[in-house]
């Protein structure tokens, strides 16, 4: 399994950064759990190439799971700061996040990394993850706790953006039921692809948690994992 995530959402726009990228281990003897080994690797060699093309490319390299700094365990999600070239991973069956500054082989913790859990410190295996520079925040998939978290970077715990501080799952606007993608447009409006529920979750700029202010798109995916917005279309 490669999971890439290069800059925008066009997967036909040429590629002009090395990608990094997140892969299991095909050698892995645990080649079809969840669990197989993962390692951070960069390819300059799909500069000049699409998404599709890019992901053909990236076969080779192999990687064991861990919980060290240089290692990630069920990483899911990426998000990378275009201005200082950062990039953040959602490790997620290590609880955390971590950050890689460019070229390092050894990351930091950024969120979490305290144990699964629904304590304001804690993240309860984080899959998708969003970037907001506007705050200098990430916005954080809570898959088993059912909610969307802000941390702000170098703060020590998190404050609830969508979802149920408790981990409760829901099928009300206010609660959400194993979420995990997760993406804002340019107003500062939230979606959250809502997969057990089937459904996107649309979270109105500055009124987040505020069930008047939400509306949903229900019963039309199965299992959605991921949304983006491309100018005004919402694409799941």
């Amino acid at each position: 399994m490669i999971r890439v995530k290069p800059l925008g959402n066009d997967r036909t726009k040429t590629i002009d950064v090395p990608v990094i990228a997140v892969k299991r281990s095909p050698s892995s003897t645990t080649e079809k759990s969840e669990t197989g080994g993962f390692k951070l690797q960069r390819f300059p060699e799909v500069v000049g190439k699409n998404v599709d093309e890019a992901i053909k490319i990236i076969k080779k390299k192999t990687g064991v799971n861990g919980s060290s700094n240089n290692q990630l365990n069920f990483p899911f999600d990426l998000a990378r700061d275009p201005n200082s070239g950062t990039l953040y991973i959602s490790d997620s069956w290590n609880h955390r996040v971590m950050s890689y500054i460019v070229n390092a082989s050894s990351g930091t913790v950024v969120a979490g990394g305290n144990g699964p859990g629904t304590s304001n410190t804690q993240l309860n295996y984080p899959i998708g993850i969003y970037l907001d520079l506007s705050s200098n925040s990430l916005f954080i998939v809570n898959y088993n706790s059912n909610n969307v978290v802000r941390w702000v970077l170098g703060a020590n715990s998190w404050t609830i953006i969508a979802g149920s501080s408790s981990g409760i799952n829901g099928t009300s606007s206010t609660l959400l039921y194993r979420p995990i993608g997760i993406t804002v447009d340019s107003m500062g409006n939230v979606y959250v692809a809502d997969a057990y529920n089937h459904r996107i979750q649309f979270f109105l700029a500055g009124s987040l948690n505020d069930q008047k202010a939400n509306e949903q798109w229900a019963n039309k995916y199965h299992k959605v994992n991921g949304v983006f917005v491309e100018h005004t279309k919402l694409v799941a």
